[in-house]
């Protein structure tokens, strides 16, 4: 998942990864493209995967709160699956702008 403060001008990508079924890594990378491996484990329910990553790690996007989001899933590399269904960004629930 990518996200963005209300200013935009903070932001950053946080996931997972799997192997062969098996989550093996999560991680952020801020806006500096900085990585940060994390300790966040994820949840798979049938089609849906979930992750809490906290705030305290998101640097200052933790701080100032995310307002908007896009995601993707990949695979290979590659990414086979957008949300919204094309490259943009979604208001984040709960967000005031």
């Amino acid at each position: 998942m990518t996200a963005y403060d209300s200013t935009e001008n903070y932001g950053g990508q946080m996931g997972v990864k799997f192997q062969d079924g098996q989550q093996v890594e999560s991680f952020y990378f801020d806006e500096t493209a900085q990585q940060q491996s994390l300790d966040a484990s994820a949840t798979v329910d049938g089609r849906v995967i979930s992750a809490l990553f906290p705030t305290d790690v998101l640097g200052e996007l933790g701080k100032r709160g995310v307002s908007s989001w896009s995601a993707a899933l990949s695979l290979n590399g590659q990414d086979v699956g957008l949300c919204p269904r094309a490259y943009g960004y979604l208001p984040f629930p709960g967000a005031t702008n």
